[in-house]
């Protein structure tokens, strides 16, 4: 199952991008496909479905090789590098990279109620209310760990494929 990637040796399109995060863009794709929206969290039948990386970009070129010729929910995705949180008011699903740290608690105040899937990589995220957290474990795998309380809050609805692969945690358990 692609939950169970592991990565071994640097790998890049492009740019250097580690293996890792070649895999993290994949899972992050994946993700999509797994949770489901409601209509109003777009602004029209016709939307494209985005994706925004706020901060400084770790996949590099690797989501938008992820997503290339690639739909969700029936709708083209767009890639979007943000600086702040609020230029992603359009958007489905937000990444915050490990340079974000220390704004993303305030960040997710920001969002709080829009259906909005909010992910990271970094420890803590969930304990800020974030969503869904990719976690790289020792032996160079990358677990996906959901916090389903804030997933509710948001109003999305997440697939029992995903939560079967998942570690559901409580926000203040991480």
């Amino acid at each position: 199952m692609w939950i169970a990637l592991t990565w071994a040796a640097p790998w890049s399109i492009g740019q250097e991008v580690s293996r890792e995060y070649q895999l993290k863009a994949v899972l992050l794709y994946n993700l999509t496909q797994f949770v489901e929206w409601p209509a109003s969290a777009f602004p029209s039948p016709e939307s494209p479905f985005i994706v925004c990386v706020v901060g400084p970009d770790p996949f590099g070129g690797a989501l938008d090789e992820a997503v290339r010729a690639e739909r969700s929910n029936n709708r083209p995705i767009v890639i979007r590098r943000i600086n702040r949180i609020e230029e992603a008011a359009d958007a489905q699903v937000v990444f915050f990279g490990l340079a974000r740290r220390n704004e993303v608690a305030e960040a997710l105040k920001r969002v709080r109620g829009r259906s909005l899937l909010t992910v990271s990589d970094f420890d803590g995220f969930l304990s800020s209310g974030g969503t869904v957290r990719m976690a790289s474990t020792p032996d160079r795998k990358i677990k996906l760990r959901v916090n389903l309380d804030s997933a509710k809050a948001s109003g999305l609805t997440m697939s029992a494929k995903l939560l079967r692969v998942c570690t559901i945690v409580q926000a203040g358990d991480e």
